[in-house]
C-alpha cells in the first residue's frame, strides 16, 4: 500500500506494541521506500498555563476513559471549568 499509494512519510501513533512489532513494521515501511517516523512530546504535547491531570496507561482497556469521566465529575461538582483533550490514536480500518 505504501509503494502503490506512493506516501512519502508513514508516522506510528499507537503505543500498545512490543519492540519487535514496530522494528517489523518500520522494515516494511522502509522497503517500501518510505520513511517511518515516531513522535516524541516535541511534537505531540500542548502547552497550558493552567493545571493538567494526565490519566495514562501502558496498554488499552486500562480504564482510562472511566477514570477520566470520573475525574471531570467530581471537578465539575467543585465548580471548576473542565477541559478534556485526548491523546489522537488510530481507528481501525
Amino acid at each position: 500500500m505504501v509503494k502503490d499509494e506512493n506516501i512519502d512519510q508513514v508516522i506510528l501513533a499507537y503505543s500498545d506494541l512490543s519492540h519487535e512489532t514496530v522494528m517489523k513494521k518500520a522494515s516494511l515501511v522502509l522497503a517500501a521506500g518510505a520513511d517511518f517516523r515516531l513522535m516524541g512530546t516535541k511534537s505531540t504535547m500542548l502547552r497550558s498555563k493552567k493545571p493538567v491531570i494526565s490519566v495514562c496507561a501502558v496498554r488499552t482497556g486500562a480504564g482510562k476513559s472511566p477514570t477520566s469521566q470520573r475525574l471531570l465529575g467530581i471537578l465539575n461538582e467543585k465548580g471548576f471549568r473542565v477541559v478534556v483533550v485526548r491523546h489522537p490514536m488510530p481507528m481501525a480500518t
